[in-house]
């Protein structure tokens, strides 16, 4: 009898653990996988594989060691802050702000603009300004950068991308948002 299923949970599964187990280390900072098996309720046999997946992939990285006894080295383990950088963008009726962060959520710059109303244009290049100043302060290329968010008010259509209705920026009426930002 074959499972239809298998697979595909598993690897649903999978997925699921390790979102739990980035969850505890972001809240946590730090923690051995004993501590990640009881918080994650799974089993120490599921944490050390899914543990040396990401750590083979540089997701996770070993911050200390410590030796309360017998037997191995207890170590301590974290998330890699420069597995990957994202910057957050925030535009407003009354500013343009960004932040660089880093995987584990460590804020490495920032910079903010106050605004009067204008068009979308001057917005989307202020929004432009803003992350050459961010990659400027942190000396990253672009390169460097694996994702961009982004904050605008209003209601965006997910599946087009388009700024339907901006309540606090004048004129935002059926904006290509995302083709602005491609």
């Amino acid at each position: 009898m074959s499972n239809e299923y298998g697979k595909s949970d598993q690897t649903f599964l999978r997925s699921y653990n390790k979102k739990k187990i980035r969850s505890i280390l972001r809240d946590e900072g730090s923690c051995s996988r004993v501590d990640l098996s009881a918080k994650a309720n799974l089993d120490k046999k599921t944490i050390t594989n899914i543990i040396n997946e990401m750590l083979a992939d540089g997701e996770v990285i070993v911050v200390s060691k410590s030796n309360d006894g017998v037997g191995r080295p207890k170590e301590n383990l974290a998330l890699n802050g420069e597995y990957q950088h994202c910057i957050g963008l925030d535009a407003g009726g009354t500013h343009v702000s960004g932040v660089i962060i880093d995987y584990s959520e460590k804020v490495l710059c920032d910079h903010s603009i106050d605004i009067a109303s204008m068009s979308s244009d001057i917005l989307m290049q202020l929004c432009n300004f803003i992350i050459e100043e961010l990659l400027n302060k942190s000396g990253f290329t672009i390169d460097r950068i694996d994702k961009i968010g982004i904050a605008f008010p209003g209601y965006i259509d997910s599946k087009t991308g388009e700024a339907r209705l901006t309540e606090n920026i004048k004129g935002w009426r059926n904006l290509p948002l995302a083709d602005l930002f491609r």
